[in-house]
């Protein structure tokens, strides 16, 4: 039996962490193959993937949003406002 005092499992009961390992490493494992289960069914893994290889559209603002003042050239009279 190896001894773990050097790790800090000084106090620990190997038939103990055997027993709980009996029950533990099933029921994680079981939780784990019903979760990939179900990202399978919904192809969240595909969904990820494809976003992270796709190019993103430019988010598209008008100036108000972005802070840009119009400034407007005197000499350039629209044709609505004429007269």
């Amino acid at each position: 039996m190896p001894i773990f005092d050097s790790f800090g499992f000084g106090g620990s009961d190997p038939v103990r962490v055997a027993a709980q390992m009996t029950v533990v490493v099933p029921f994680y494992s079981g939780v784990a193959y019903s979760v990939g289960a179900i990202l399978r069914k919904y192809k969240v893994t595909d969904r990820i993937a494809s976003s992270l290889r796709s190019e993103r559209e430019p988010e598209v603002f008008g100036p108000e949003e972005a802070g840009v003042e119009w400034i407007r050239d005197p000499k350039e009279d629209p044709a609505h406002e004429s007269r």
